[in-house]
Parts: structure tokens; sequence; C-alpha cells
């Protein structure tokens, strides 16, 4: 291997995947600064939502497609999790760790474990919904059209920030 190992080919591919997404949050972020924002929840989600679909739909200056990126991110999520977190260093999520900060002020009428927890679940929602519909985009017509319709972007916004807000019983 080019990278010494299939771990570190790995590492690689998820710090250049964090890396790109940070950036793109970045610049989002900075954009809802200069219009006073951000200033709700759904700001900030969809701010998370909204760059991994631009990512994912449009290829970037080198013509290099991403369609697929969060489908790794999912699969080293769910079967290499700690080589995911050992991998990942501040600095590479700076722009993510701000939106997380943002969400828990925005959230600090709940208990801090519980908003810690529903952070992590969101995400969790995120980035499987997030792969399902880069998968029926790569599919069919037919499923890319219900997977990047009018309503998707809004309607995966909405729930997670449905997750997150939901009060307590």
């Amino acid at each position: 291997y080019y990278f010494g190992s299939k771990e570190k080919l790995v590492q690689e591919l998820l710090i250049e995947c964090a890396r790109r997404s940070d950036a793109a949050r970045c610049k989002r972020l900075a954009e809802l600064r200069a219009s006073g924002g951000p200033t709700t929840v759904r700001d900030i989600v969809a701010v998370i939502v909204g760059v991994e679909v631009a990512i994912a739909d449009a290829p970037d200056e080198g013509g290099a497609s991403w369609m697929g990126q969060m489908r790794f991110i999912l699969g080293v999520q769910i079967n290499h999790r700690q080589l995911m977190i050992n991998t990942m260093s501040d600095d590479d999520q700076a722009a993510y760790l701000e939106c997380t900060a943002l969400l828990k002020q925005f959230l600090s009428g709940l208990p801090s474990d519980i908003v810690k927890n529903r952070i992590i679940v969101c995400y969790l929602y995120i980035i499987s919904v997030l792969a399902a519909r880069e998968a029926a985009i790569q599919r069919t017509s037919r499923d890319a059209v219900r997977a990047s319709g009018p309503f998707t972007f809004e309607n995966i916004v909405q729930t997670a920030c449905g997750m997150l807000m939901a009060p307590l019983d």
C-alpha cells in the first residue's frame, strides 16, 4: 500500500473528508455570523446537513466527486469507531466542534447529559440518512428524484431538530 497499510489509508481518507467538510462548515458559519446568526438550533443543523449535501451533489474544484463520503464515514463509524476517534484531531473538525458547542448553548434548558447524548444520536441519524440518500441517488433515476427532491433537505433538518429539541417525558 502507498500509505503503508489499509488502516493508514482509511485514516488519510477520514482526515481528507473531515477537512473538506469542516472548511465548508467554517465558511457557512462565517456567513451565518455575517447575517446576525446563528440564532437557532435549526441554523446549526442546517449547516451540518447542508455542507454534506452540497459536497455529495457537486464536484470539487478539481472535478472530483465526493458522492459516497457519507457512506464511507458511516461504515467507519459503525465498524471501526475507535480508529475514527483516534484519527480525528480537534483541528480537523473545529467547525463541527463549534457547531456542537452552539447546539449545547441553544439546548441549555435540557440536562447536559441528555444534550450530549442527543447530539451523538442526531449525528448518527444525519450520517445514516445522508448515506442512504447517496446510495439512492446512485441507484436509479426514480430513487434519485426521491432522495434529492425539494423537501428532502428540509425534512432531514426538521427531523434532526426534532430529535435535539424534543421535550423530556
